[in-house]
């Protein structure tokens, strides 16, 4: 078999059978054009220590799936990062198995693969809403320069899913093992890589908002490792913006300073607490990463690091 163009590497842990399926069926849909251009892709899904072994339904549905398992689960980073360890691909895709691609949008991200060689990253888009989808799902490039440049003037997507990414940019980058809100650790380290990033509007993958996930469990233990997550993951950001070069550090000092935004944000709406959020901004202080800088990233920010310094 030849070096295939794309390893789509999808972590799995004890969803049905029949959502890993549809995930599968969408990748299968979404790469089409790849065989027509005379291209292969890879598929590696990752049992991260699931109680019930996929393998015999994979092979039944689709033999050319590549199987590895957890003994013992170990998380989602631990996943992916097994996934990278076997990728044979020159790009990479993370899906997770919940979730599916959209084919007639991915089409697209790999029609831009195939022309633009040299870019070592495209982003595309994920609508978190069915009412979010386009009617009209076009190829539109909104920015084309480096990742670096991107960080400077814009928001960063967190999601490692809406990144088709160069293998070879990785380098000794992985996922930090046993975190929560790992995209967000992982993720601008890999657009700095980047020295050509292209960002379309495309919309190419289609997340499945679920009970029990991340984004929707709200149990005191699970929102303190959250949160004490979060905090960690943007003291780490900090830390290395300050050994980069002058853009380098403006682009990483800026998620930073956004980061900490969403942290203050995620701790009133998730604890409601004004006694834990002050603890939370203590901590930041005493770190130097409070009060916010007044900067004009967005209007939200600007508006967020006065009222912030408003009331202390």
């Amino acid at each position: 078999m030849r070096k295939p163009l794309i390893s789509f590497i999808m972590p799995y842990h004890n969803e049905s059978p029949d959502m890993v399926e549809a995930c599968i069926g969408s990748i299968h849909e979404a790469q089409k054009d790849l065989h027509e251009a005379g291209h292969e892709a890879e598929i590696i899904v990752v049992d991260d220590g699931s109680t019930h072994n996929l393998s015999q339904e994979l092979t039944a549905f689709c033999n050319s799936v590549v199987y590895l398992r957890h003994d013992t689960s170990r998380g989602l980073s631990a996943a992916r990062n097994t996934g990278i360890d076997h990728a044979k691909g020159c790009y990479i895709q993370f899906v997770d198995s919940d979730d599916t691609l959209c084919p007639e949008g991915y089409r697209q991200i790999i029609w831009l693969a195939l022309h633009t060689a040299d870019a070592d990253i495209i982003q595309f888009d994920m609508p978190k809403w069915k009412s979010h989808i386009p009617t009209q799902n076009h190829n539109v490039i909104t920015f084309d320069g480096s990742g670096t440049e991107y960080m400077l003037h814009h928001n960063l997507h967190a999601a490692a899913c809406t990144y088709l990414f160069k293998h070879n940019i990785l380098g000794e980058l992985k996922f930090t093992d046993g975190i929560v809100h790992e995209d967000e650790e992982f993720s601008p380290q890999l657009v700095m890589r980047a020295r050509r990033m292209i960002t379309t509007t495309t919309h190419a993958y289609n997340y499945n908002h679920r009970p029990g996930s991340i984004t929707t469990n709200r149990t005191p233990e699970w929102t303190n490792r959250r949160l004490d997550d979060l905090q960690g993951i943007i003291c780490r950001i900090a830390q290395n913006a300050q050994t980069q070069p002058t853009n380098e550090r403006k682009a990483l000092t800026r998620r930073t300073n956004q980061l900490v935004m969403v942290y203050i944000y995620l701790t009133l709406k998730l604890t409601h607490s004004l006694h834990e959020t002050r603890k939370r901004v203590k901590s930041l202080r005493l770190k130097q990463l409070y009060p916010l800088p007044i900067r004009t990233y967005t209007w939200k920010y600007w508006l967020f690091s006065i009222a912030t310094r408003i009331i202390g």
